[in-house]
């Protein structure tokens, strides 16, 4: 039951948005708000397990893919970059401003994860320079260089006022970080 609630919860934050009822759930269940109390003591809870899942789930995609030993440094960089539009259903616009608005703690614990989680990357950035596949860089600076980025992408009026989606701004900074800047046509 525990495992349905949740599944149920996400599929009413993508009808609803974070403004769903214990009712709607319920409902949506067809079970009393009682049972659901049973599990979880407060939609509160249910937000914060929710959230809890979608960063354990970045953490284990990211560890499978540095172990994968069939992938080379820069498919690692980029598999492990390319998992934030993945992460979760859940992850769109709408429930990250509702988030951030409704449930500020459940908000920080996501930013604090973006600052403090890149532990694989840096594992993979560092490989890459000792095996000559990626340049000497300062793998510092550029993980402070994503973090910021990667905030601004969440930012809901960012990607409106920009017409652009999560997923896109995020291959758009992939691409940038693994390509530069500077066009083909220059290289000689």
């Amino acid at each position: 039951m525990y495992a349905r609630i949740l599944e149920a919860a996400i599929e009413e934050i993508n009808l609803k948005g974070l403004k769903f009822t214990m009712s709607d759930l319920a409902c949506r269940l067809g079970v009393s708000k009682r049972t659901l109390y049973e599990h979880f003591s407060s939609k509160e809870e249910i937000v914060a397990t929710i959230v809890s899942r979608i960063l354990e789930e970045i953490i284990v995609k990211e560890e499978q893919i540095y172990q994968d030993i069939t992938l080379g440094t820069i498919d690692k960089l980029k598999a492990i970059l390319a998992i934030m539009p993945q992460k979760s259903v859940v992850i769109d616009p709408r429930f990250l401003e509702e988030l951030k608005r409704y449930h500020p703690k459940e908000w920080r614990r996501i930013t604090d994860f973006l600052d403090d989680e890149w532990n694989y990357v840096k594992k993979v950035l560092e490989e890459g320079i000792e095996n000559g596949s990626i340049r000497p860089i300062n793998v510092t600076l550029l993980i402070k260089m994503m973090t910021v980025l990667l905030r601004e992408l969440l930012d809901h009026r960012f990607l409106l006022s920009n017409h652009i989606t999560i997923d896109e701004g995020i291959q758009s900074l992939i691409d940038t970080i693994m390509n530069g800047i500077e066009s083909k046509k220059n290289y000689k």
